[in-house]
């Protein structure tokens, strides 16, 4: 039992290094998403000065990993990976559906755009949001195994 909570404890804390070590890779690609989604309707002014991400933005991968643990807790390897590679392509594919739906819910709202066009400063995104949603979405089958596992220990236990 202590081996497994250690084990999910650094598992919380790998998800957290991910989540800084890509912080400044996703923005990016957040603002090339919209960009893309909007057929270049959407062009960024200023500078872009970002210092910290929110606490969620960090917590959330952390919870994501620790999800993804315990729903292949007793799985054998390849199922392991099968659920890695699954929560990694739902997380971007989720990533594109909701920056083409922020992006262009922003053209949308834009009265004053000129030929569509419209300028966005870079702290306009929500990126932590964007971000946390996404892994939200991804953590779904991970979460729908676990509870399926979790009904059917139920069961079997008087």
């Amino acid at each position: 039992m202590l081996r497994k909570s250690l084990f999910s404890i650094l598992t919380v804390f790998l998800g957290i290094a991910i989540a800084i070590v890509f912080e400044q890779g996703l923005r990016q690609l957040i603002q090339t998403l919209f960009k893309l989604s909007t057929d270049n309707n959407v062009y960024f002014v200023g500078k872009d000065f970002h210092l910290f991400a929110s606490l969620y933005y960090y917590v959330s991968p952390g919870l994501l990993t620790i999800v993804l643990f315990f729903a292949s807790s007793r799985s054998t390897i390849k199922q392991t990976i099968i659920n890695v590679i699954i929560a990694i392509s739902i997380f971007f594919s989720a990533l594109t559906m909701v920056s083409y739906i922020d992006s262009n819910g922003k053209i949308a709202q834009c009265t004053a755009c000129s030929d569509g066009k419209r300028g966005l400063n870079y702290n306009e995104i929500n990126y932590d949001g964007i971000t946390v949603v996404s892994l939200i979405i991804a953590s779904i089958p991970s979460l729908i195994q676990l509870i399926k596992k979790r009904k059917s220990f139920m069961s079997i236990t008087p």
